[in-house]
């Protein structure tokens, strides 16, 4: 290792003016147009994070991979930081996640495909360990942090040296430390070190000479800052975990959240300067929407599933979503739903409670449950307005927030336009929120005396009421 090339990461803190780079929505009958110079030199990397269990895209991230397969005639690079597997889903969790490992063995039929484990993967299944044999036995790399509390021993390899163009990329994978995100059954064999202090012991032995390095960090934004520290300069840095959109970039150093749910994917493309580090990174971005092709046989599959494992409650349907939306604008209009049912000024919830937006149409009760990932009455309390406007001021941390003026995991707020410092308000949010323990992380301040309001007033019902009559 160069240490000539490692840098603070308070050097190089700066945003791109223009935020993400390169947005597109590929259709059907698009093809990706990516730059042919320098192509023996130049790398290309697609980005995925947080899946969950998001089924409705699998089959068209599938055909855009199979696309860029066909149109370049050699398997892709995907690099998936965490959380493929969601056990709120209820197809997922009582299938075992047939979809999900039959969408794996699609895309690595496609590309090379590197798994960093979240803290889901190990959810539908009781020993971590046949989690890696078995995407092992589909030929996808693994990569953790992830160790035996017994022996010490590694669930999976931390760095792997992958080749494309004749370049080296020295992929490393830091899984979520917290355990409790874990399925219980997994905290006591498996222990879930800190990705800085796990960096101070193991760094030396994870770099490669000679290789870019991309680290997959799945411990979500505020491990982020601490591993860009102690990265060498050329280094890219994929977060997960926070479910968030976000990006910081500079001729030499790139770090990027590709959002949550499946609704996108990032594409990095690197070409060397001179032959040397530091690279240059041009970042592409596809969105998944409702007019991308599909993978007949994946959503034949899905079809199949569903029909297996779902009830006729749970496949019935709650009315119809007439909404073509972001998931940004969507989250931000559900919290304004939850305002309004519960009568208050304000409302906040946790950015993680939500999994993809609704489909446009049809919605049944099955599509508003993965909607809300974890379903909760909602609590209200009073705020000084003093207090309203500290909390207002951690909210919506979406694609244009400031990188170092973001926490994490972020709540989604709706509230007035204009705030009395002196004026008493109400708040609603929901249980994890109200948590003594969370006060301070989610809203900054603590001590707030939560009331819980009528279980009919949970979420996934207050959903439904907003729906439109089906036809």
């Amino acid at each position: 290792m160069d240490k000539t090339k490692i840098m603070s990461r308070s050097r190089f803190l700066q945003l791109s003016a223009t935020g993400f780079l390169g947005m597109l929505s590929l259709s059907a009958c698009l093809k990706p147009n990516f730059d042919d110079e320098d192509n023996n030199q130049q790398m290309r990397v697609i980005c995925l994070a947080d899946l969950h269990s998001s089924h409705r895209h699998f089959p068209r991230i599938l055909n855009f991979v199979s696309q860029l397969h066909q149109q370049s005639g050699e398997r892709q690079l995907i690099l998936i930081n965490g959380d493929i597997f969601e056990t709120s889903n209820k197809v997922a969790s009582r299938s075992k996640g047939a979809l999900e490992w039959y969408f794996l063995e699609r895309l690595s039929k496609h590309a090379q495909v590197v798994v960093n484990l979240g803290n889901h993967e190990g959810g539908l299944e009781n020993d971590f360990s046949r989690v890696v044999e078995r995407m092992r036995r589909l030929d996808i790399a693994v990569v953790s942090n992830i160790r035996n509390k017994a022996d010490g021993s590694n669930l999976a390899s931390t760095a792997i040296t992958v080749t494309q163009n004749n370049q080296l990329l020295r992929i490393i994978g830091l899984s979520c430390s917290n355990p409790d995100t874990y399925q219980p059954i997994h905290r006591n064999t498996w222990h879930f070190p800190e990705p800085s202090q796990y960096l101070n012991e193991k760094l030396g032995s994870l770099l490669h000479n000679g290789a870019v390095h991309i680290v997959m960090n799945h411990d979500g934004f505020i491990a982020d800052n601490e591993v860009l520290d102690k990265m060498p300069a050329g280094s890219v840095v994929l977060g997960g975990h926070d479910h968030l959109r976000a990006h910081l970039q500079t001729d030499s150093w790139l770090a990027l959240h590709t959002a949550w749910g499946g609704h996108l994917c990032d594409i990095i493309e690197m070409s060397p300067r001179d032959g040397t580090n530091p690279r240059s990174y041009k970042i592409t971005t596809v969105e998944f929407d409702d007019h991308i092709g599909e993978d007949t046989e994946m959503g034949q599959m899905i079809k199949t599933q569903e029909a297996r494992h779902l009830n006729s409650t749970e496949s019935a349907t709650a009315g119809s979503f007439l909404q073509h939306t972001t998931p940004h604008a969507f989250i931000s209009n559900t919290v304004n739903w939850f305002r309004r049912a519960a009568g208050t000024d304000a409302a906040f919830i946790n950015n993680t409670t939500f999994g993809p937006v609704l489909p446009f149409g049809k919605v049944r009760f099955y599509d508003i449950d993965n909607t809300i990932r974890f379903d909760s009455s909602l609590f209200k309390a009073e705020v000084r307005g003093s207090q309203l406007k500290q909390i207002i001021k951690r909210a919506n941390q979406f694609s244009n927030h400031k990188w170092e003026e973001r926490t994490g995991e972020f709540v989604v707020g709706a509230f007035p336009n204009t705030i009395d410092p002196f004026k008493t308000y109400t708040i609603a949010v929901n249980d994890w929120v109200a948590k003594p323990g969370n006060q301070l992380a989610f809203l900054g301040i603590d001590g707030l005396s939560f009331e819980a309001l009528p279980e009919e007033l949970c979420m996934r019902n207050i959903v439904a009421s907003r729906l439109s009559p089906s036809s």
